[in-house]
């Protein structure tokens, strides 16, 4: 695994870093977008990877972001703080938000730019580790009705039993 955040994303799809062993590739997006009916900021990324032909596949969010799939009970125990959000909401702002206020933080507002996005980060970051740990079979139900998760989780599980090894995958593994 990667962290293919931000930016990063794009090169990632471009380097098809894989190809050399004959290995196809899963990505998972965001959708970065902020009501439904956009056009998701990682589409281009997703269709050059799905375009392929090897296998590989991308797949986008319904929601936001992957931290909108999170319960907000996973949350609380996680972070010690109550959120309420939807699917187009910012987690993590609304977490790092949570968080300087519960430590003491006077007025989230009067933060400058680089240290509310610090802050934001820090608390993705605490949210993909810590909260996601808190995460129950019941809990992404809670989130997840449609089973989106699992259905990326079984594309991945086909991808990684995959059809008989290719030459490529093969002379790798020294066979």
């Amino acid at each position: 695994m990667h962290d293919l955040s931000g930016s990063n994303l794009k090169a990632a799809a471009e380097q098809w870093r894989l190809r050399p062993l004959g290995i196809p590739e899963a990505h998972l997006y965001d959708r970065d977008t902020t009501e439904p009916g956009q056009k998701p900021k990682y589409q281009e990324a997703a269709d050059k990877v799905n375009s392929r032909g090897d296998g590989s596949f991308a797949r986008i969010t319904a929601k936001r972001e992957i931290e909108n799939y999170l319960h907000p009970d996973a949350i609380r125990d996680a972070l010690e703080i109550e959120v309420e959000f939807g699917d187009w909401d910012d987690v993590g702002e609304l977490a790092a938000k949570g968080v300087y206020e519960r430590d003491g933080g006077a007025d989230w507002g009067s933060l400058d730019d680089a240290k509310r996005g610090k802050k934001i980060s820090s608390a993705k970051k605490r949210l993909c580790r810590d909260a996601a740990a808190k995460m129950t079979v019941a809990r992404l139900s809670g989130q997840d009705p449609g089973g989106e998760l699992e259905g990326w989780l079984r594309s991945v599980g086909d991808l990684a039993a995959g059809p008989e090894p290719s030459a490529a995958r093969r002379q790798a593994a020294g066979s």
